[in-house]
């Protein structure tokens, strides 16, 4: 019975016990369970296209410290996406007006921590306020439903698949497997409805960095992260950031010059030490036309 038992030590190896902790309730479904979570996500997807339609123009707003900079822009008449904590950050949200939030981490997102409890409270009130559209990823979509029913009619949880790149639209349901959230979910999105992609607040990684990154501090809850370090050791313990980040950048020029053979445009409209991003900077005026920076408006 070995493929029934689940390590719940969280001082055992990296992520074991934090993934146990999202996803094992989806591992109890049945099959014809589980495809009605699958049916009900591709229903909100495909209600999601047919409200945002396609833009030229396409943004993703990561969280690193150049996120301060978004306030500068225009970005009316396209399509954005949003991630992870900016729920934090009202203001920034009420100038940004995504349509879509995405995330999907076990610690920082479905933990019982209490930075994680927090990150679902504030998660409600947005996308109430907001009227936004939510996305993760399917196996996690029947946990959060249990706890946060209301969620329902705008939940959407992507497929994974070990396969191909794809960019999702309802007859082709899915996303290549990633492990981070710009590569496995906002940039794939934003490609399927945008043809001009900027991305917003993805600085990279210095190299005297001992964390993944640094990020903005307005978009995350600071003062609740050591009970993330607390609740779950090993994920913090036993993580090679440096190697992490290599993998991440590896990921993303693969998943832009996948884009790029589609018609795709990529820009980067802050500054970032990711090599594709750093190969693509923006113009910070005129963008085609489209984006303005607003003290010149």
């Amino acid at each position: 019975h070995i493929g029934k038992i689940e390590i719940v030590d969280p001082d055992y190896y990296w992520s074991v016990e934090s993934q146990l902790h999202a996803r094992i309730f989806a591992k109890t479904l049945d099959a014809g369970e589980h495809e009605n979570f699958v049916a009900r996500s591709r229903e909100n997807f495909s209600r999601l296209a047919a409200d945002v339609g396609k833009f030229e123009d396409g943004f993703i707003f990561g969280t690193g410290p150049s996120l301060g900079e978004a306030p500068k822009f225009d970005f009316s008449n396209s399509f954005k996406i949003v991630c992870n904590s900016i729920v934090k950050n009202r203001s920034l949200l009420e100038h940004i007006r995504p349509q879509l939030i995405v995330f999907s981490d076990p610690v920082f997102h479905l933990s019982p921590c209490r930075y994680a409890a927090r990150f679902r409270e504030e998660l409600l009130e947005v996308a109430d306020a907001f009227n936004l559209y939510v996305m993760t990823q399917e196996e996690l979509v029947p946990l959060i439903l249990a706890h946060l029913p209301e969620l329902a009619p705008r939940l959407i949880g992507m497929p994974i698949k070990n396969s191909g790149h794809n960019l999702p639209n309802p007859d082709k349901f899915y996303v290549k497997g990633s492990t981070n959230i710009m590569t496995a979910l906002m940039l794939p999105i934003v490609s399927a409805f945008s043809e001009n992609i900027y991305i917003v607040g993805a600085d990279g990684r210095s190299k005297d960095e001992r964390y993944f990154w640094k990020h903005q501090a307005q978009t995350q809850f600071n003062d609740l992260m050591s009970s993330a370090f607390v609740t779950h050791p090993s994920f913090f313990r036993d993580r090679i950031y440096a190697e992490y980040y290599v993998e991440h950048c590896r990921r993303l020029d693969e998943l832009i010059a996948y884009g790029e053979t589609l018609g795709k445009r990529y820009f980067s409209l802050t500054e970032s030490r990711i090599p594709a991003l750093a190969r693509r900077p923006a113009e910070k005026k005129g963008l085609d036309g489209n984006l303005k920076i607003q003290a010149e408006k």
